[in-house]
């Protein structure tokens, strides 16, 4: 059997945590087929599954194996087996069984004080790459991360002429958790090191809150001994769609990317691997991790220790760590005042195999053999796992495949001279985004359900699973006079709900007070509106404000919730809480300006408009979303995390509700490509919308995702005598 072969079985055995059974049975019983299967295996062409099923057969036979079948063993993960845990409040809690045990308090102690000191680096004046990676504290004021990573903005090799690209520094940000308010942001105020050998790096941080402590640097993390210890991996994982099988990525991570996780994992023996043109002797892992995850801290569950630096992977293969016990034999890391275990000038006096490196780039040229001197730095095989190469504006950049920002977040320390880099040729800067005045207090009753008197319930998805949830787990996010339920999965509302009011008193309940657009919103004449995330949800379930602004002017912010439907109130804050709450991204959907805006002909501005004109003599409620179609067009954009593909809805429907006597009227409207449109009986509409009248039978089955309450359907009048007759006469 091959050194190649030999290695690939006894790494995959390890893997599956068969190693010390020696059993097929063992091995085979890790591959069950379940009914959910995750590891992409039923996609796998005829070939491939064979190739599959004949490794597993003879891995107590690993002689036999043929080539494909040996490919095949770089083809299975265990994803249940290696969960994604969020982190809140530097805190979390394991639900999984097999990880149970690391929350017994006396693993608790070692890993949380690890979490505050482990941050996201941001880059908010580079203009395509807002996120790099991961970092730690390993000194009062120092970071480590990877060398490819620092790259992203930094220039240099060793300790001496490093520097910042021209217009370019990064910020530290160690919250950034999952439905956590707030962030830490610090600014990165220098490059201490890039090493010539390892894929790390060392950054010093501007002034640092004393409160966050440095991580202490194993020295004992060279191999993993008998049995393999427990590890956690903490950083920011980003989607990773060109890698990384879609469906396992979200079942995995559970659809949160970037944001900080704890993934927990084995720790492995070393193995070489190509990084910067050198072949190094990496250790390696096997918790669940993605690009994002690069410079983060692996930390070991029996110390609370750093047993090792995060700089990359191979789906489906392992991921590689710089040793920390090896960093530790490097005495200018050492002089630098890194936080090591035990540290021990002698122990560090012994250079390892990088030494010739150093010795050439500190000015020996002898030092390095013919041949071996380090030329400009090579693109790292392993950091390919995590980084892409782009072009932007005719130069070539290294950049994470998912990135992320919150731009405009102020950055403790940071001084603005309210001008551009140098350099910088960025939209951002020629005009001013603001966002509108909004209330963050959340405090919100909602759409209410007895507004016109007859109880009208929200409608019912027929999927409740592919909603996005709050906290509490309510799919319905509450604002002031609406509600709505986001797709988490299309980042769209699968449906609103409005109580519309239009009478003077509530429009204009203080008569003291501008009610313009502008004085609600607080917007200056030269701002531009940007909208804003839900704190209260994911990121991930939302299309951030970016994804309408970067779009190549293919969309209007069309309001799903008209602002001026819902702008009113018994007083002027009530009023001007619910003009806010319109502004959130939730409340956005993608469409045409030919669509959006009212100009008098047939379309979604223009009903918009005409519902508001019943709304002045009698309450209304009002419900409306996107038809999100299985076979819409993919629309290719970017968000807060980079690129992102999505679906584009052709067709919006709209159901308006006005009391009727002691009861109620319905009508539904569904506006396509050709905006056909429809008169409404009893809310008086312009023959222009008859041709979009629908039942509202016919829009559940156009929709597909949510059914209308009995209510509406007793209260529908299309195909009514009333209803042909109003059609009869807009046809004469």
């Amino acid at each position: 059997m091959s050194h190649r072969l030999a290695e690939k079985a006894a790494g995959f055995l390890l893997q599956v945590e068969a190693a010390t059974s020696g059993s097929e049975e063992g091995v085979l019983e890790s591959f069950t087929v379940r009914d959910e299967p995750v590891t992409g295996f039923d996609r796998l062409s005829s070939p491939e599954r064979q190739a599959v099923e004949g490794a597993l057969e003879k891995l107590t036979r690993p002689a036999e194996l043929n080539l494909a079948e040996q490919d095949a063993l770089e083809a299975i993960i265990i994803p249940d087996r290696r969960p994604v845990i969020n982190i809140r409040d530097d805190d979390y809690e394991i639900a999984e069984k097999d990880w149970l045990h690391l929350n017994a308090p006396d693993v608790r102690a070692r890993l949380r004080p690890a979490i505050p000191a482990i941050g996201r680096l941001d880059l908010p004046d580079h203009p395509s790459i807002p996120y790099a990676g991961t970092a730690f504290l390993v000194g009062p004021d120092v970071l480590m991360t990877n060398r490819h990573v620092a790259e992203l903005f930094a220039t240099g090799l060793g300790r001496r002429g490093l520097a910042f690209r021209p217009g370019l520094a990064g910020t530290i940000n160690f919250a950034e958790e999952d439905r956590r308010k707030g962030e830490i942001f610090f600014r990165i105020d220098e490059a201490l090191l890039i090493h010539p050998w390892w894929d790390m790096a060392l950054l010093r941080v501007r002034d640092l809150d004393p409160a966050i402590r440095p991580l202490t640097l194993s020295r004992d993390g060279g191999a993993p001994g008998a049995s393999a210890p427990d590890v956690v991996v903490i950083g920011y994982p980003a989607y990773d769609p060109r890698r990384n099988d879609i469906d396992v990525q979200r079942r995995v991570f559970n659809d949160l990317f970037n944001v900080k996780r704890l993934q927990p994992g084995k720790l492995l023996p070393r193995r070489p691997v190509a990084s910067f043109g050198n072949e190094v002797e990496a250790l390696t892992h096997d918790s669940s991790t993605l690009g994002g995850n690069s410079g983060s801290a692996v930390i070991d569950a029996r110390t609370g220790h750093v047993v090792a630096l995060h700089f990359g992977g191979r789906y489906l293969q392992t991921n590689y760590a710089v040793p920390a016990a090896d960093l530790a034999l490097d005495s200018r890391l050492v002089d630098l005042g890194l936080n090591f275990e035990q540290a021990d000038e002698a122990l560090a006096s012994a250079d390892g195999g990088w030494s010739g490196k150093w010795r050439w780039l500190e000015g020996d040229a002898g030092a390095v053999e013919s041949g071996a001197a380090v030329a400009a730095p090579a693109e790292p095989l392993a950091a390919a796992a995590t980084t892409a190469t782009v072009t932007v504006d005719g130069a070539t950049w290294t950049v994470p495949l998912v990135i992320t920002v919150r731009p405009g977040v102020p950055v403790a320390g940071a001084a603005s001279t309210g001008a551009p880099p140098a350099g910088r040729a960025d939209e951002a800067f020629a005009e001013k985004m603001v966002e509108p005045w909004h209330e963050d207090g959340y405090g919100r009753d909602g759409y209410r359900a007895d507004f016109l008197g007859p109880e009208v319930p929200l409608p019912e998805p027929t999927d409740p699973g592919s909603l996005a949830t709050l906290e509490d787990g309510s799919p319905v996010v509450p604002y002031m006079h609406f509600s709505l339920a986001m797709h988490r999965v299309r980042r769209l509302a699968l449906f609103t709900a409005a109580n519309v009011w239009d009478a003077a008193e509530v429009r204009k309940p203080d008569p003291e007070r501008k009610y313009t657009r502008a004085a609600l919103s607080g917007l200056g004449g030269n701002d531009v509106e940007k909208w804003f995330a839900d704190p209260r949800l994911r990121g991930i379930d939302q299309l951030p404000d970016k994804f309408f602004t970067k779009d190549r002017a293919a969309f209007d912010k069309g309001h799903l919730v008209r602002r001026d439907d819902v702008a009113w109130g018994d007083t002027y804050d009530e009023l001007r809480i619910a003009n806010g709450d319109t502004y959130h991204v939730t409340n956005c959907s993608p469409q045409t300006a030919g669509f959006n805006r009212a100009d008098g002909v047939v379309n979604w501005g223009e009903l918009e408009r005409a519902v508001l004109a019943q709304g002045s003599s009698q309450r209304l409620s009002v419900f409306a979303g996107p038809v999100l179609a299985d076979d819409d067009p993919w629309f290719t954009g970017v968000d807060a995390a980079g690129a992102v593909r999505v679906r584009i809805p052709q067709a919006y429907w709209k159901v308006v509700v006005a009391p009727d006597g002691d009861g109620l009227c319905a009508f539904g409207f569904l506006l396509e490509q050709d905006l056909a449109g429809a008169d409404m009986e009893r809310l008086d509409f312009e023959p222009k919308w008859a041709s979009s009248m629908r039942a509202l039978t016919d829009l559940e089955a156009r929709i597909g995702r949510l059914t209308f309450p009995e209510v509406l359907h007793a209260a529908d009048r299309h195909g009514t005598r009333i209803a042909e007759a109003v059609l009869d006469g807009i046809r004469r």
